[in-house]
């Protein structure tokens, strides 16, 4: 093996490479408040209400994972239909963008 890895690795220019969105919010404090790598809709966040991708706006998101660990998967095709899985594993709800069609799991209240 005549290769070494990691021996062609460069540094980013961060002054001028307006590509990038990778930030950290409040990292004076060392206690980030908010995380995003990417750019604009194309990228992934983290906060307070949770981690997302796809979307600024957390509830437009397609993928979506509340604190507690709730997820929301969302169609971007006409009609946003969602599938919904509670954390505790408990429920799998398929909306088809108007109406819950199938509830798999312990029906508290069902539709």
């Amino acid at each position: 093996m005549s290769e070494q890895p990691f021996r062609n690795i460069t540094d980013i220019d961060q002054e001028n490479n307006n590509e990038r969105n990778e930030s950290l919010d409040n990292v004076n404090n060392l206690n980030p408040s908010s995380f995003a790598v990417g750019k604009g809709n194309n990228a992934m966040f983290t906060d307070e209400r949770g981690t997302w991708w796809g979307n600024q706006d957390p509830t437009k998101a397609p993928i979506f994972i509340d604190m507690d660990g709730n997820w929301t998967l969302k169609s971007t095709a006409l009609g946003g239909g969602y599938i919904k899985i509670n954390a505790s594993l408990t429920q799998f709800l398929v909306n088809d963008g108007t109406t819950d069609r199938i509830l798999i799991g312990r029906q508290v209240g069902g539709f």
